[in-house]
């Protein structure tokens, strides 16, 4: 009844269902038949969800591009067996992303893939499996690529408060307590442990910015990983990064009908967005102004003043 509401009173093209898991269950919920039937009749506008790869099948797939399924988010996080399963504790196997991928591709369903670069790893795992830091993220890169990801964003590990990672990486000394307060506004920034290199995170940055380009364009994969990645350009790739990711979300992941001025005030807003997260010194926990804020009742609770 509310989206029906919202197309009657705004032109809408497009629902973004932003749940982190739009379904549950691995088999056929009755509740998702029951959605098949009636948000095509009620709404019948296309529409993006997310799920993860280990409860997609393809009977569920079915019924959701029967109910007007266009693009599908599923987080590959790591591209490393070990890293998936015991330090992010994410419990998918490669077999299972490949698969739901796979599935995904089969029927043309848009995928959106979101993965974690400078997860570090015990120096120990990392002889023991001869590889560096920057071999983990490589790996996460190919296996977006070989998955066949429509758009693959890349973002930088931060252990946040009360997460099990802040545990991980302090008990590990990679990270302290007293450096929360120093996190930048975005997961898409530097990485803030100490247990990486100067070089080993402009790696990292640059590789967030070039993977999106890569997944894109996977023939770019070998001059990124064996030349691009070790320059720094990283402003320079912040161009194409926001070219291809602006291009991939307006017509492939999110397409709308847009008019000029509108796609031109998306492209600087989302110039002005992406720049602030990437840059150094937008502090997370910088308190926020009260100037302009609502001391009336708001939807959710009273302001936060």
């Amino acid at each position: 009844a509310e989206l029906r509401d919202i197309k009657e009173r705004w032109p809408t093209q497009f629902i973004k269902f932003y749940d982190d898991m739009f379904f549950v269950k691995k088999g056929i919920d009755p509740w998702l038949e029951e959605f098949a039937e009636v948000y095509p009749r009620e709404v019948g506008l296309p529409f993006f969800c997310l799920t993860r790869c280990n409860v997609l099948t393809e009977e569920v797939l079915q019924l959701l591009l029967r109910a007007g399924l266009h693009s599908l988010t599923m987080s590959i996080e790591a591209g490393n067996d070990y890293i998936r399963s015991n330090v992010i504790k994410r419990h998918m196997t490669r077999k299972e992303i490949m698969y739901a991928f796979g599935l995904c591709n089969k029927y043309g369903v848009v995928t959106f893939a979101n993965t974690i670069l400078g997860i570090p790893v015990k120096k120990e795992i990392m002889d023991e499996q001869g590889k560096t830091a920057i071999d983990y993220d490589i790996e996460s890169l190919d296996l977006n690529i070989a998955a066949g990801a429509t758009f693959s964003e890349f973002t930088t590990a931060y252990p946040y408060p009360g997460c099990e990672l802040a545990e991980y990486v302090e008990q590990n000394g990679w990270f302290s307590q007293e450096d929360f307060d120093k996190l930048n506004v975005s997961y898409q920034a530097e990485s803030p442990l100490n247990c990486f290199t100067t070089e080993e995170k402009r790696m990292q940055n640059n590789l967030s910015l070039l993977g999106t380009i890569c997944v894109a364009f996977p023939r770019l994969r070998w001059v990124s990983v064996n030349c691009l990645m070790k320059l720094p350009l990283s402003r320079l790739y912040f161009i194409f990064y926001f070219l291809t990711k602006g291009y991939l979300n307006v017509f492939k992941v999110y397409p709308m009908k847009l008019t000029f001025a509108n796609l031109a005030r998306n492209i600087i807003r989302g110039l002005q967005f992406e720049w602030k997260k990437r840059s150094p010194g937008k502090t997370l926990y910088r308190k926020p102004s009260t100037r302009n804020s609502s001391t009336a009742q708001m939807l959710g609770g009273p302001p936060k003043i």
